[in-house]
């Protein structure tokens, strides 16, 4: 490969794994949320309130 081609496929390679890896920690950190969400619908739905502290302790998802 030239110089310059060899210069794209470091640079597009870098991209899609950058992008993939990206992708995969945006799906975990999903799936952690979704987690907390449900554990919160169960708690209303049984009656049970969610306190303001238990609201802010939860570092996981922004807000």
């Amino acid at each position: 490969m030239t110089g310059w081609a060899l210069f794209w496929y470091y640079v597009i390679v870098a991209a899609v794994v950058s992008y993939f890896s990206l992708a995969a920690v945006v799906a975990v950190g999903g799936f952690f949320d979704l987690g907390t969400m449900f554990r919160r619908l169960d708690e209303e739905r049984a009656g049970g309130t969610i306190s303001e502290a238990e609201l802010r302790d939860d570092s996981s998802s922004p807000r």
